[in-house]
Protein backbone atom coordinates (compact mmCIF):
# COMPACT_ATOMS: atom_id res chain seq x y z
CA UNK A 1 0.00 0.00 0.00
CA UNK A 2 1.32 3.38 -1.43
CA UNK A 3 1.69 6.04 1.43
CA UNK A 4 -0.98 8.35 -0.48
CA UNK A 5 -3.19 5.19 -0.22
CA UNK A 6 -2.48 5.42 3.70
CA UNK A 7 -3.16 8.63 4.12
CA UNK A 8 -6.75 8.04 1.99
CA UNK A 9 -7.23 5.27 4.21
CA UNK A 10 -6.87 7.20 7.15
CA UNK A 11 -9.15 10.40 6.40
CA UNK A 12 -11.70 7.70 3.97
CA UNK A 13 -11.48 4.57 5.40
CA UNK A 14 -12.71 1.76 3.37
CA UNK A 15 -16.12 -0.11 3.93
CA UNK A 16 -16.24 -4.15 4.08
CA UNK A 17 -17.53 -5.25 0.33
CA UNK A 18 -19.07 -7.68 2.02
CA UNK A 19 -20.85 -6.14 4.90
CA UNK A 20 -20.02 -2.51 4.92
CA UNK A 21 -18.23 -2.50 8.27
CA UNK A 22 -15.27 -0.28 8.52
CA UNK A 23 -11.96 -1.73 7.59
CA UNK A 24 -8.68 -0.66 9.60
CA UNK A 25 -5.63 -0.29 7.34
CA UNK A 26 -4.10 -3.04 6.02
CA UNK A 27 -7.78 -4.65 5.50
CA UNK A 28 -9.77 -5.65 2.65
CA UNK A 29 -12.54 -7.98 4.81
CA UNK A 30 -13.70 -7.74 8.10
CA UNK A 31 -12.70 -10.24 10.33
CA UNK A 32 -16.12 -10.91 11.01
CA UNK A 33 -16.97 -11.87 7.12
CA UNK A 34 -12.87 -13.23 6.62
CA UNK A 35 -12.03 -14.14 2.88
CA UNK A 36 -12.79 -17.24 1.35
CA UNK A 37 -12.75 -16.51 -2.32
CA UNK A 38 -10.17 -18.37 -4.52
CA UNK A 39 -8.29 -16.53 -7.05
CA UNK A 40 -7.50 -18.58 -10.14
CA UNK A 41 -4.03 -19.84 -10.39
CA UNK A 42 -1.42 -17.84 -12.97
CA UNK A 43 -1.43 -20.73 -15.14
CA UNK A 44 -5.01 -20.64 -17.00
CA UNK A 45 -5.89 -21.07 -20.58
CA UNK A 46 -5.40 -17.99 -22.13
CA UNK A 47 -8.47 -19.10 -24.49
CA UNK A 48 -11.44 -19.98 -21.78
CA UNK A 49 -10.07 -18.42 -18.80
CA UNK A 50 -10.08 -21.35 -16.96
CA UNK A 51 -7.33 -23.94 -15.03
CA UNK A 52 -5.52 -26.30 -17.74
CA UNK A 53 -7.06 -29.26 -16.20
CA UNK A 54 -10.81 -28.01 -16.70
CA UNK A 55 -9.91 -25.90 -20.05
CA UNK A 56 -13.20 -26.35 -22.43
CA UNK A 57 -10.90 -25.38 -25.59
CA UNK A 58 -12.06 -27.94 -27.27
CA UNK A 59 -15.54 -26.45 -27.85
CA UNK A 60 -15.64 -24.22 -30.50
CA UNK A 61 -17.64 -20.93 -29.42
CA UNK A 62 -14.75 -20.90 -26.57
CA UNK A 63 -11.69 -21.94 -28.87
CA UNK A 64 -12.42 -18.57 -31.34
CA UNK A 65 -11.76 -16.52 -28.68
CA UNK A 66 -8.90 -13.92 -28.64
CA UNK A 67 -7.61 -13.69 -24.95
CA UNK A 68 -9.69 -14.25 -21.93
CA UNK A 69 -8.70 -13.87 -18.07
CA UNK A 70 -10.51 -13.99 -14.91
CA UNK A 71 -9.59 -13.20 -10.78
CA UNK A 72 -11.65 -16.04 -8.99
CA UNK A 73 -13.48 -19.18 -8.92
CA UNK A 74 -16.95 -18.80 -9.20
CA UNK A 75 -17.77 -19.75 -5.63
CA UNK A 76 -17.88 -18.97 -1.94
CA UNK A 77 -17.86 -15.54 -1.24
CA UNK A 78 -17.60 -13.73 -4.24
CA UNK A 79 -20.65 -16.08 -5.77
CA UNK A 80 -22.48 -14.57 -3.24
CA UNK A 81 -21.18 -10.91 -3.44
CA UNK A 82 -21.48 -11.05 -7.60
CA UNK A 83 -25.42 -12.50 -6.91
CA UNK A 84 -25.91 -9.41 -4.33
CA UNK A 85 -24.16 -6.93 -6.56
CA UNK A 86 -26.12 -7.83 -9.74
CA UNK A 87 -29.74 -8.20 -7.99
CA UNK A 88 -29.73 -7.38 -4.95
CA UNK A 89 -28.49 -3.55 -5.09
CA UNK A 90 -25.77 -3.95 -4.09
CA UNK A 91 -23.57 -1.17 -6.52
CA UNK A 92 -20.92 -0.35 -4.46
CA UNK A 93 -19.57 -3.60 -4.87
CA UNK A 94 -17.98 -2.40 -7.95
CA UNK A 95 -15.44 -0.66 -6.05
CA UNK A 96 -13.62 -3.82 -4.79
CA UNK A 97 -14.33 -5.52 -8.02
CA UNK A 98 -12.87 -3.16 -10.46
CA UNK A 99 -9.74 -3.05 -8.07
CA UNK A 100 -9.44 -6.35 -8.50
CA UNK A 101 -9.86 -6.29 -12.36
CA UNK A 102 -7.24 -3.95 -12.49
CA UNK A 103 -4.88 -5.08 -10.36
CA UNK A 104 -5.32 -8.87 -12.81
CA UNK A 105 -4.99 -6.72 -15.81
CA UNK A 106 -2.06 -4.83 -14.69
CA UNK A 107 -0.09 -8.61 -14.01
CA UNK A 108 -1.59 -10.72 -16.82
CA UNK A 109 -1.42 -8.09 -19.69
CA UNK A 110 1.67 -6.42 -18.46
CA UNK A 111 2.90 -5.73 -21.69
CA UNK A 112 0.27 -4.45 -23.64
CA UNK A 113 -0.80 -1.19 -24.28
CA UNK A 114 -4.98 -1.08 -24.19
CA UNK A 115 -6.37 2.20 -25.86
CA UNK A 116 -9.91 1.88 -24.72
CA UNK A 117 -11.47 -0.30 -21.74
CA UNK A 118 -15.51 -1.12 -22.71
CA UNK A 119 -17.36 -3.75 -21.19
CA UNK A 120 -20.29 -6.22 -22.12
CA UNK A 121 -23.77 -3.93 -22.89
CA UNK A 122 -26.89 -4.76 -20.81
CA UNK A 123 -30.32 -4.11 -22.44
CA UNK A 124 -32.41 -1.29 -21.68
CA UNK A 125 -35.01 -3.60 -19.68
CA UNK A 126 -32.05 -4.87 -17.58
CA UNK A 127 -30.48 -1.70 -16.66
CA UNK A 128 -34.03 -0.36 -15.86
CA UNK A 129 -34.52 -3.24 -13.33
CA UNK A 130 -31.41 -2.58 -11.90
CA UNK A 131 -30.51 0.94 -12.48
CA UNK A 132 -27.42 0.10 -13.70
CA UNK A 133 -25.60 -2.07 -15.67
CA UNK A 134 -23.13 -4.03 -13.72
CA UNK A 135 -20.44 -4.43 -15.70
CA UNK A 136 -20.23 -0.77 -17.10
CA UNK A 137 -19.46 0.12 -13.75
CA UNK A 138 -16.99 -2.58 -13.07
CA UNK A 139 -15.41 -1.13 -16.49
CA UNK A 140 -15.52 2.06 -15.45
CA UNK A 141 -13.69 1.62 -12.21
CA UNK A 142 -11.05 -0.63 -13.48
CA UNK A 143 -10.01 2.11 -16.88
CA UNK A 144 -9.82 4.56 -13.53
CA UNK A 145 -7.47 2.62 -11.91
CA UNK A 146 -5.32 1.91 -14.99
CA UNK A 147 -5.46 5.30 -16.03
CA UNK A 148 -7.35 4.53 -19.59
CA UNK A 149 -10.45 5.94 -20.77
CA UNK A 150 -13.64 4.10 -20.57
CA UNK A 151 -15.90 4.19 -23.16
CA UNK A 152 -19.31 2.37 -24.26
CA UNK A 153 -17.90 0.60 -27.69
CA UNK A 154 -21.00 -2.22 -27.53
CA UNK A 155 -24.84 -1.59 -27.63
CA UNK A 156 -27.07 -4.37 -26.94
CA UNK A 157 -29.90 -3.93 -29.69
CA UNK A 158 -32.32 -6.30 -28.77
CA UNK A 159 -33.84 -8.34 -25.91
CA UNK A 160 -32.39 -11.88 -25.33
CA UNK A 161 -33.36 -14.87 -23.42
CA UNK A 162 -31.75 -14.86 -20.25
CA UNK A 163 -28.70 -16.61 -20.95
CA UNK A 164 -28.57 -18.87 -17.85
CA UNK A 165 -31.27 -20.82 -19.14
CA UNK A 166 -29.51 -21.87 -21.59
CA UNK A 167 -27.19 -24.71 -22.82
CA UNK A 168 -23.76 -23.67 -24.29
CA UNK A 169 -24.76 -24.21 -28.01
CA UNK A 170 -28.16 -22.75 -27.45
CA UNK A 171 -26.25 -19.12 -25.74
CA UNK A 172 -24.20 -18.99 -28.93
CA UNK A 173 -27.45 -18.53 -31.09
CA UNK A 174 -29.54 -16.77 -28.23
CA UNK A 175 -27.13 -14.04 -28.37
CA UNK A 176 -26.04 -13.83 -32.31
CA UNK A 177 -26.74 -10.76 -33.46
CA UNK A 178 -28.52 -8.55 -30.44
CA UNK A 179 -24.80 -6.87 -29.92
CA UNK A 180 -23.16 -3.61 -32.82
CA UNK A 181 -21.21 -1.23 -32.39
CA UNK A 182 -21.84 2.16 -30.61
CA UNK A 183 -22.08 5.11 -34.23
CA UNK A 184 -19.83 6.93 -32.45
CA UNK A 185 -17.01 4.38 -31.88
CA UNK A 186 -13.78 4.61 -34.15
CA UNK A 187 -11.53 1.39 -33.28
CA UNK A 188 -10.08 0.86 -35.91
CA UNK A 189 -6.28 -0.80 -35.11
CA UNK A 190 -6.99 -0.05 -31.29
CA UNK A 191 -6.31 -2.46 -28.50
CA UNK A 192 -9.52 -2.88 -26.58
CA UNK A 193 -9.89 -4.42 -22.71
CA UNK A 194 -13.50 -5.61 -22.43
CA UNK A 195 -14.98 -6.39 -19.23
CA UNK A 196 -17.66 -8.64 -17.92
CA UNK A 197 -18.61 -10.10 -14.15
CA UNK A 198 -19.29 -13.60 -14.72
CA UNK A 199 -17.61 -15.20 -17.34
CA UNK A 200 -19.54 -19.29 -18.40
CA UNK A 201 -19.49 -20.15 -21.84
CA UNK A 202 -17.71 -17.22 -23.27
CA UNK A 203 -20.54 -17.15 -25.32
CA UNK A 204 -21.53 -13.30 -24.85
CA UNK A 205 -18.01 -12.47 -24.47
CA UNK A 206 -17.08 -13.98 -27.91
CA UNK A 207 -19.89 -12.18 -29.74
CA UNK A 208 -19.03 -9.13 -28.13
CA UNK A 209 -15.19 -9.97 -29.14
CA UNK A 210 -16.17 -10.43 -32.83
CA UNK A 211 -18.05 -7.09 -33.44
CA UNK A 212 -14.86 -5.61 -31.93
CA UNK A 213 -12.76 -7.20 -34.36
CA UNK A 214 -15.32 -6.89 -37.31
CA UNK A 215 -14.99 -3.29 -37.11
CA UNK A 216 -11.52 -2.61 -36.96
CA UNK A 217 -10.23 -3.51 -33.43
CA UNK A 218 -6.34 -4.84 -33.60
CA UNK A 219 -6.91 -7.04 -30.38
CA UNK A 220 -9.18 -7.93 -27.80
CA UNK A 221 -8.30 -8.95 -24.45
CA UNK A 222 -11.20 -9.92 -22.11
CA UNK A 223 -11.35 -10.16 -18.11
CA UNK A 224 -13.95 -11.12 -15.72
CA UNK A 225 -14.62 -11.21 -11.99
CA UNK A 226 -14.93 -14.81 -11.93
CA UNK A 227 -14.65 -17.94 -13.83
CA UNK A 228 -17.57 -21.06 -13.15
CA UNK A 229 -15.78 -24.17 -12.49
CA UNK A 230 -17.00 -27.44 -14.60
CA UNK A 231 -16.75 -29.06 -10.95
CA UNK A 232 -19.18 -26.00 -9.82
CA UNK A 233 -21.22 -25.35 -12.28
CA UNK A 234 -23.38 -21.96 -13.05
CA UNK A 235 -27.44 -22.31 -12.54
CA UNK A 236 -28.34 -18.71 -11.72
CA UNK A 237 -31.90 -19.76 -10.03
CA UNK A 238 -30.37 -22.77 -7.57
CA UNK A 239 -27.61 -19.60 -6.63
CA UNK A 240 -29.86 -17.51 -5.52
CA UNK A 241 -32.14 -18.90 -3.79
CA UNK A 242 -29.39 -20.85 -1.73
CA UNK A 243 -27.58 -17.81 -1.16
Amino acid sequence: MTKAEIISRVFFPAKCPQCGKTLKINENFCLCCGSDEVKLSADCCEHCGKERELCSCGDKFSSELPHITGVFTYDGMIKNMLLSFKFSGRKNLYRYFGDCLAEKVAISYANTDFDYVTFVPSSNESIKERGYNPAQLIAERTAKKLFLPCEELLIKTKETQKQHHLKAQERMSNIKGSVRIAKSSDIQGKTILLCDDIKTTGATLRECSDILFKNGAKDVYCVTVAVTSNLNPFDLDKDIKNK
